[in-house]
């Protein structure tokens, strides 16, 4: 009888045991698997997660603070622009042969007011607050300032600027972190590295000094885009920019769709 219960009281402690490991093992597996991974597979691995992502929500603020030496009236020297979008995106492969691969739509709050925003690889279209009509803005033509949080080359580039980039380890994700200060590589891709987050920020070849840092957050667990952080500063004769954005997803590749507002076949050029 004595030897009946031991045994019960060994497999009960057997079951329990190996519940726990059911239940503990996946967790554990995909932190092990992310701590074996060498530093540029991680890369490798953010990176592609921000260039896979298809569609979702987004939330994006900005700042840019510049000065204007050229301007006398100190008040008016300073100014900051703040710009703030609120919408549903899709994303697909790079745009070719004419057809639509990127759009997005949401609200978009700017200092001199609020709108509705309806944008694609190939056009743009905007409803003020005051407007009853859609309004096509012409000459868009430039796919980098789709504001859909950031351009598929500028994960190209850093494909490519895997050296310059370390990797920050946060809880339950980590972030990818470039900077530099390489004045004509900051001219020649400023649209790419920083026109979708919907800013003016820009570097010139008039820059006497500047710098840039991207970070881009993405989850331990599923590696999910999070989020993008990007911020710039220039220095020249002329003045000063200071830029700073952050970009948060949500909803990642849910199915999020994206549809023509109604009316805009009717749109008048602005």
């Amino acid at each position: 009888m004595a030897g009946y219960r031991k045994r019960t009281v060994i497999l009960v402690i057997s079951l329990i045991a190996l519940i726990g490991l059911v239940g503990c093992g996946p967790s554990g597996n995909k932190q092990d698997s992310n701590k074996k991974l060498t530093k540029e597979e991680k890369i490798d691995k953010g990176l592609d997660a921000f260039y896979n992502m298809r569609n979702g929500k987004i939330h994006i603020d900005t700042n840019l603070h510049y000065v204007n030496n050229k301007i006398e009236n100190e008040q008016e020297r300073e100014k900051d622009l703040n710009n703030t979008v609120d919408g549903s995106f899709e994303m697909g492969p790079l745009l070719f042969r004419g057809k639509i691969k990127q759009s997005i739509r949401g609200k978009i709050k700017q200092v001199k007011g609020s709108m509705e925003y309806y944008g694609t690889d190939l056009e743009e279209y905007r409803k003020e607050d005051k407007d009853k009509e859609w309004k096509q803005k012409m000459y868009a033509g430039n796919r980098y300032r789709l504001p859909v949080g950031f351009n598929k080359e500028l994960i190209d580039i850093l494909r490519t600027k895997k050296k310059d980039i370390t990797i920050i380890q946060n809880k339950n994700s980590y972030t990818l972190h470039f900077e530099t200060d390489d004045l004509k590589f900051l001219s020649a891709n400023s649209d790419i590295l920083f026109g979708a987050a919907y800013t003016t920020f820009y570097v010139n070849d008039l820059d006497e000094s500047g710098k840039a840092t991207v970070d881009l957050t993405v989850s331990k667990d599923g590696s999910k885009p999070i989020s993008i952080k990007y911020s710039g500063n220039t220095v020249s004769s002329l003045g000063s920019k200071k830029f700073k954005s952050t970009v948060k997803y949500s909803k990642q590749d849910t199915g999020v769709r994206v549809n023509r507002p109604k009316g805009i076949d009717k749109a008048k050029g602005v």
